[in-house]
């Protein structure tokens, strides 16, 4: 079902498909990416890239440029001045906000917001030699023995630190936090058994919860994942409105024209309803959503404001 309901959002999208390739400019677009080569922004720009090349007509050049919480990145976008060239942000962008002293430019008002492309939730997992079965056991083990309890998270500022952060809060617990350099050592270290507890991408957990090398506790999103439908949200175990994931947008400059940024956002809304995009991007416990620059730029001004609070409540410092 899923797959036929992806062929028949493809068909559908088919004539804004053809606008935007009359839209957009005989130029390329250039799409640079916060991140290092591997990972689901990596994953997903990587599968949009021939799809939109076709839709648009032009070639589509992914480019890496990792470190600085994403600044550097969106400052290349900012720079370019040319309106072909945009970027991939996440929550990092959102979270900077609050997190970077004297950020260099407005990550709401500074861009232009061109699409919402999909989002996926965090899981909070333990090592399956802990007793804990759900978030009520966990919470009570911490408040028996405080500041006993650590976990991992991929870094400081991150929406898997800030998931971690505001479940603490909400419980009212103290669960000091282990700062790791990316995903793939806070996950090696949890399923060795080296801190007892993290929280990760879904994309990145999924795997071991199945292979039983970690025991998934909640997700983090506002449903269950088809990833792990098994596995309840942090709202169902007495938490309502819990909400903290990892999210995709595309965004460029401010001065960007309002005609490229529409025609852009239409091919990027067909490339990734294709059969084969959603279908590999599903798997990994990814949503799509394609909405439009005006939705996109309502949610980043939400997100702003959500994950600065838990950023200031808990008071979070940038590394």
């Amino acid at each position: 079902m899923p797959a036929r309901r992806a062929l028949l959002l493809s068909a559908a999208l088919l004539p804004a498909a053809a606008r935007a390739q009359a839209a957009w400019p005989a130029r390329g677009l250039r799409i640079i990416l916060p991140t290092p080569p591997g990972g689901a922004f990596d994953t997903t720009a990587r599968l949009l890239q021939e799809p939109l090349a076709r839709l648009l007509g032009q070639p589509v050049v992914v480019e890496n440029r990792a470190g600085g919480a994403g600044v550097p990145a969106m400052q290349a976008v900012l720079q370019s001045g040319d309106g072909h060239t945009v970027g991939l942000v996440g929550s990092s962008h959102a979270a900077n906000a609050a997190l970077v002293p004297n950020l260099p430019f407005d990550p709401v008002e500074g861009i232009r917001p061109v699409a919402l492309l999909a989002r996926w939730p965090n899981v909070i997992a333990c090592h399956p030699s802990q007793p804990w079965r759900n978030l009520a056991e966990l919470a009570a083990a911490a408040r028996a023995r405080p500041g006993s309890i650590s976990w991992a998270s991929a870094g400081i500022g991150l929406s898997q630190h800030l998931a971690g952060e505001l479940f603490r809060i909400r419980a009212g617990i103290e669960l000091p936090h282990v700062p790791y350099r990316g995903a793939g050592p806070a996950l090696s270290d949890a399923m060795a058994g080296h801190v007892p507890l993290v929280v990760s991408a879904i994309a990145s957990a999924a795997p071991p919860v199945r292979a039983g090398r970690l025991r998934a506790l909640a997700v983090t999103g506002p449903v269950r994942s088809a990833a792990l439908p098994e596995v309840p949200t942090v709202a169902e175990q007495g938490f309502p409105g819990f909400d903290v994931g990892e999210w995709i947008g595309i965004a460029g400059p401010r001065d960007m024209p309002a005609a490229h940024a529409e025609a852009l956002g239409r091919a990027l809304a067909a490339a990734i309803a294709e059969p084969d995009v959603q279908r590999r991007l599903v798997e990994s416990g990814i949503e799509t959503l394609a909405q439009d620059g005006a939705a996109f730029g309502a949610f980043l001004r939400a997100q702003v404001e959500v994950l600065g609070g838990i950023i200031r409540t808990a008071g979070i410092r940038a590394e």
